[in-house]
């Protein structure tokens, strides 16, 4: 039914109120409302009323509700569980951006609930998993992806939006009922994923201070010595030359230095330019050109309009992990780690050696406030040596100053670099080739295959335990078809799409996103409890960023004591902290 009148709203949201549950879902102008994206048309639904559709900002001859009519939507979200497909993280942060207070949401989010039941599911779009999970051919009407919401007739916009709810709806009837036979830890694992569907939502909503005069320098810095490097470039070769084409760069090598390159990976480039001083030179000008221009169009420009349009502050989009997969058309990844994307806020240049290329230093504090650091240190390797119960390198990390890499260089007599590969690569089960080649093109030397064999020989003499796990990891996600993680969640297997040998390496990430997940938690109780204004900003791989006013910096030990409590483990975690104004105290030189 589409909702024409305020009057005609406030008698629907008077129904649908009483209802401990309402199906919502709606059509908006882009992705992210921090970058002014708005909502064009809101859905509800709940099977014993009906399905409504609610215009705001439509076009053609629908008659749009006015738009102080959006806050007439916020009983709902203050009493009722919201039902819908990724509806935490994105549609409720349109409706903060209309003015709404969403503090007392609670949600019943699709998109995670199905996640949680099989994270290796195929796709994850809702009308994907109504088809192959539900088999409800139906959810393929609609199925198109709107690049344009002003580009689809109207009738089909509010039949879609309508449809949405309905499938939704249905979705949590099904998903529902499967987590929670499972019995415990399921009905606090359901209710811990619909808090972190909110979370991500309070996270791209926050957003994170910015210094937009120091960017702007960088930026104008970059584009200048981008310029510099191309007509240096030239004037040795042709002028025209495109740093960034590949096959143009082929050609420049090949007919300059006599260099026949496979490829333009910088690590191919670097080491055919080995011993050929002016083709060095020349790959390094190449080298540079590359990195200023990836930072003026993937990070600064992005930072730039985000914080232009965030009021200071840059705001990402946050979800779960992309697909390690080729294959893989979910959109999220085995490890469940977290992902920041449109602006990327996680993958952030640094580089101690060349301060011009550290760019965390554009993000800061506002006001007297200091960004506070939580770290979890080796929290990969810990898990690791606790699930395979190996003592020798249990003993390392039980000392906050032990290496547990320089114990595995020192055991197999290599560098300590080498070491950390292996051990990191272990997980996974790596082997001897895919070894090399990720050393020699770390190392810009060669690495022989016969090493790579020697050392992982040694490795697995010397750890024994480590390939035991890894094998038995191996066998029963096979037989089983899951693994079980620290906290009772199961880690699932397709056996269309994953590779069983990296079953370990999944028992891993995955406890680690979940032991993030955990201690994000436990530092909002703590904030919560006390009535802290301390909040999270950013969280970047194993660390936790917050903002802290002055007067709370006193209560960082009592924090880390907290994340450090989470779960039982052979070796204990270790959480390092840093505070200070800015992400990075690097500042770039001359800028």
């Amino acid at each position: 039914m589409l909702v024409t009148s305020e009057e005609q709203l406030q008698g629907v949201v008077a129904e649908l109120v009483r209802c401990p549950a309402v199906g919502l879902d709606l059509e908006t102008t882009g992705l992210q409302p921090a970058d002014g994206d708005r909502l064009v048309l809101v859905g509800l639904y709940h099977p014993n009323i009906g399905t409504f559709s609610v215009p705001f900002r439509m076009g053609g001859f629908v008659t749009n509700l006015s738009e102080k009519a959006i806050k007439l939507f916020q009983p709902l979200i203050d009493n009722c569980e919201i039902v819908g497909h990724n509806v935490g993280p994105f549609d409720l942060n349109f409706f903060r951006a209309e003015g709404m207070d969403i503090k007392y949401a609670s949600v019943w989010d699709t998109l995670f609930g199905a996640i949680l039941w099989n994270d290796s599911l195929p796709r994850f779009g809702l009308r994907r998993l109504m088809i192959d999970e539900v088999g409800d051919k139906s959810a393929e009407d609609y199925a198109f992806v709107i690049k344009n919401v002003y580009d689809i007739p109207s009738d089909v916009l509010i039949a879609r939006v309508e449809s949405d709810t309905d499938l939704a709806w249905r979705l949590r009837d099904f998903l529902e009922p499967k987590i929670l036979e499972r019995g415990d830890p399921y009905p606090e694992l359901l209710r811990n994923d619909m808090r972190w569907a909110l979370f991500l939502g309070d996270l791209g909503w926050e957003g994170i201070g910015f210094d937009s005069d120091l960017a702007e320098r960088i930026l104008q810095h970059a584009r200048r010595r981008t310029y510099e490097i191309e007509q240096e470039m030239w004037a040795r070769w042709r002028p025209g030359l495109k740093l960034n084409s590949p096959k143009q760069l082929l050609k420049f090598f090949q007919g300059r230095h006599n260099i026949t390159l496979p490829n333009t990976e910088d690590w191919v480039m670097r080491m055919a330019a080995k011993g050929k001083p002016e083709a060095e030179e020349d790959v390094e000008r190449v080298l540079e050109y590359r990195k200023w221009d990836k930072e003026i169009h993937t990070w600064l420009e992005l930072w730039l309009r985000s914080a232009k349009r965030g009021g200071g502050r840059v705001h990402g989009g946050w979800g779960l992990d992309a697909s390690a997969h080729a294959g893989r058309e979910s959109g999220l990844t085995r490890t469940l780690r977290l992902r920041c994307s449109k602006p990327n806020l996680q993958a952030v240049p640094k580089d101690d050696f060349t301060p011009y290329h550290h760019l965390k230093c554009v993000f800061q504090a506002e006001e007297d406030n200091e960004l506070v650091g939580y770290d979890d240190s080796q929290a990969e390797v810990r898990f690791a040596a606790h699930y395979a119960r190996e003592e020798r390198m249990l003993e390392v990390l039980r000392d906050p100053d032990g290496d547990i890499h320089q114990l595995v260089a020192n055991d197999l007599k290599i560098k300590r670099y080498p070491a950390k590969r292996i051990n990191l690569g272990s997980q996974y089960g790596i082997g001897r080739a895919a070894l090399a080649e990720e050393l020699t093109k770390e190392l810009l030397e060669p690495v022989r295959e016969e090493d790579t064999e020697r050392w992982l020989r040694r490795y697995h003499g010397q750890y024994p335990r480590l390939r035991a796990v890894n094998r038995r990891a191996e066998r029963v996600i096979q037989e089983r078809g899951y693994l079980y993680l620290w906290n009772g969640r199961r880690a699932h297997f397709n056996p269309a799409l994953d590779q069983p040998h990296k079953a370990f390496n999944l028992l891993v990430q995955m406890g680690v996103a979940e032991l993030l997940k955990a201690q994000i938690f436990a530092l909002q109780d703590f904030c919560a409890e006390r009535g802290l204004k301390t909040k999270i900003v950013l969280c970047v791989y194993d660390e936790i960023i917050t903002e802290v006013p002055p007067e709370e910096m006193q209560f960082i030990p009592d924090i880390k004591r907290i994340l450090e409590g989470i779960g039982e483990w052979r070796c204990p975690l270790i959480v390092d902290t840093w505070h200070r104004k800015r992400w990075s105290d690097i500042l770039p030189e001359g800028i």
